[in-house]
């Protein structure tokens, strides 16, 4: 399906070669985008950096904010008052962050 495509996405991407691949992997300088499963990845576009300061300010904004969830989750007023869906969504929320956190420290290391 994507194959078809290929003309297409080269025009409207303005690059020069497009790989469709179920095993892809980025380099280290890839920009990536998630659409819903697929990932997509552009090469030779990003300055290290760039993107290093980019992760890094990512990095912190991420750590500000779990630590801010964890304590709200270590209170015992708003675990107890809220209602059991609110600290749900928190606790979710608070992973999904912490899981963040991890893929961007291993791309910072990948940079560094």
């Amino acid at each position: 399906m994507f194959k078809k495509m290929i003309p297409h996405i080269q025009k409207m991407a303005n690059v020069s070669t497009v790989k469709i691949s179920a095993t892809a992997e980025a380099s280290q300088l890839s920009a990536m985008q998630v659409l819903g499963e697929m990932e997509i990845y552009v090469e030779g576009v990003l300055d290290r950096d760039t993107e290093l300061k980019r992760l890094q300010d990512q990095r912190d904004n991420l750590s500000k904010g779990i630590a801010s969830t964890e304590a709200k989750l270590q209170n015992e007023n708003f675990v107890n008052r809220a209602p059991a869906d609110v600290v749900e969504k928190t606790r979710q929320k608070l992973s999904d962050w912490q899981a963040q956190l991890t893929l961007i420290e291993n791309k910072i290391k990948d940079l560094e």
